[in-house]
């Protein structure tokens, strides 16, 4: 065992200047604790020339490695370290601190492959390419680490497991034009562990997971902007890779996403799976859906006590796959290109949502088409407006789904409660309804002439309102249309 703060009481002859005397100078090292070979740099009293041990170190962190030849460690005093570290051995480097060691290479800050470990402490890796640049290693290990300021990515690992603990991923990007960047990207790794980690300010995607399982608790993920091709734009995203037979799964529990400009979070034929994640203000509401809150495309997803608040276009987005949420809060949904800004907008899938509520949306606080089963279990849903030139204003607006409510309350919708349009049906028990045109309105549909007593005594009206209204028949549909199923 070897020791970083050890007292070597043998005098060492020095042969370059600035070397210590003996024993090794007490604060200038970390106080850590190494198995294997070991390599002493110093940026201020080091030399090119020097053995490597604590009285006599290297000046250099790529130079130490280098001499290591192998598995080894490097303890660094503070100062900033020039020049790409590689390695395609094990390797740990343990810093001063954070903001006391610097490593700034010329492409990458550290570099390693084909490699069983690879462990960085109490250091920042900054000014390059790449912070971090990991490719076939079995398991990476960060702590108390800072990636920022470079070009591309923070941090790349292309396979095996990672665990990042208080680290922080800051203003990385928006690279060269035709280039990817962001804060940190997960590729093709059987499981990265996130805890307390800070994603702030990176260009791109702020967390982007390909083939990959992520856990992630106690992150933020803050100011994520458009990379150089002024694309992305996300907070978090998650995928499936390239044919390397893991299936993306995304565990967040206690995250918070804010400040993203197309949107918060992104994932694609995955396993998602969210408890107490925040998901609120887009900085942007441009050109199609930016500024998204949350979109699952062909997942599977489950969420609990999930927030979504200051959102553009949409709140959370669900194409294909299946969703379950409870204790769901979706505010305020900014209109977007489609002068709609609903608080779920679900295509061709199945969805529970249950003791939530969504409130202040635009258009309709549901849109959705092609559902085979949609439950709304004790859902409030409250302040749903028209958009531009009257559009909307439904408080749930469905073409070709089956629906299915149960307690909860639609009020102050500007229009109906419930839009049915195409071929759809509908099964109400225990909903209240406050809707200004029809608590339910029929498009493309004639009305069962039973239907409406059977709603009446089974929901409560809207006072003095209309219980069940043939809107072909009054010119109202389909304004809009949620659209046909897909062939």
């Amino acid at each position: 065992m070897k020791y970083a703060s050890a007292l070597l009481l043998v005098p060492v002859l020095c042969l370059t200047g600035g070397c210590y005397d003996s024993p090794c100078p007490e604060g200038r090292y970390p106080d850590v604790e190494v198995d294997g070979h070991v390599m002493y740099v110093d940026a201020e009293y080091g030399s090119d020339a020097a053995t490597g041990i604590c009285t006599d170190p290297v000046n250099e962190i790529w130079l130490a490695v280098l001499r290591l030849e192998g598995p080894g460690s490097v303890i660094a005093a503070p100062g900033t370290y020039v020049g790409n570290v590689v390695s395609d051995s094990d390797l740990a480097i343990y810093g001063y601190g954070e903001g006391d060691v610097f490593i700034e290479g010329e492409s990458v800050g550290v570099s390693i492959q084909e490699a069983a470990s690879l462990h960085l402490q109490d250091l920042t890796c900054r000014s390059t390419e790449f912070g971090v640049w990991a490719s076939d290693v079995a398991r990476v290990t960060m702590e108390r680490v800072s990636l920022s300021g470079n070009s591309r990515f923070g941090g790349f690992v292309d396979g095996g497991e990672v665990a990042l603990n208080d680290v922080r991923i800051a203003d990385n990007g928006p690279g060269d034009l035709g280039d990817n960047s962001g804060g940190f990207q997960l590729a093709g790794g059987a499981q990265a562990v996130l805890d307390d980690v800070e994603v702030s300010g990176n260009a791109g995607v702020g967390l982007w997971v390909i083939g990959s399982i992520l856990d992630a608790s106690d992150v933020t993920v803050a100011d994520t902007a458009l990379d150089a091709d002024g694309t992305w734009g996300r907070g978090v995203e998650v995928g499936p890779g390239s044919d390397n037979g893991i299936h993306p799964e995304l565990h967040l529990d206690g995250v918070r996403i804010e400040a993203f400009a197309e949107a918060g979070l992104v994932a694609r034929e995955a396993t998602v799976d969210l408890a107490a994640v925040d998901v609120i203000e887009a900085s942007s509401c441009g050109v199609g859906y930016a500024g998204t809150g949350m979109a699952l495309t062909d997942c599977s997803s489950v969420l609990d006590d999930v927030e979504i608040s200051g959102a553009c276009a949409t709140g959370l987005w669900g194409d294909g796959g299946n969703l379950v949420a409870s204790s769901l809060e979706i505010g305020a949904v900014e209109p977007g290109a489609d002068d709609m800004g609903p608080g779920l907008r679900l295509y061709d899938m199945s969805a529970t949502v249950e003791t939530s509520r969504l409130e202040n949306q635009t258009g309709a606080a549901v849109l959705g088409r092609c559902l085979a089963d949609l439950q709304l279990v004790d859902v409030e849903i409250a302040g749903v407006t028209a958009g531009a030139g009257g559009l909307g204003g439904d408080g749930v607006l469905v073409g070709d789904s089956s629906v299915t409510l149960t307690g909860g309350a639609i009020q102050d919708a500007s229009r109906c409660g419930i839009s049915l349009v195409g071929i759809s049906d509908l099964e109400a028990t225990g909903v209240t309804f406050g809707s200004t045109v029809g608590d339910v309105c029929l498009c493309h549909a004639d009305p069962d002439p039973d239907w409406e007593a059977d709603f009446v005594a089974d929901n409560t009206p809207t006072i003095g309102g209309v219980p069940v209204v043939d809107a072909d028949a009054g010119g109202e549909c389909p304004g809009p249309d949620p659209g046909a199923c897909p062939e």
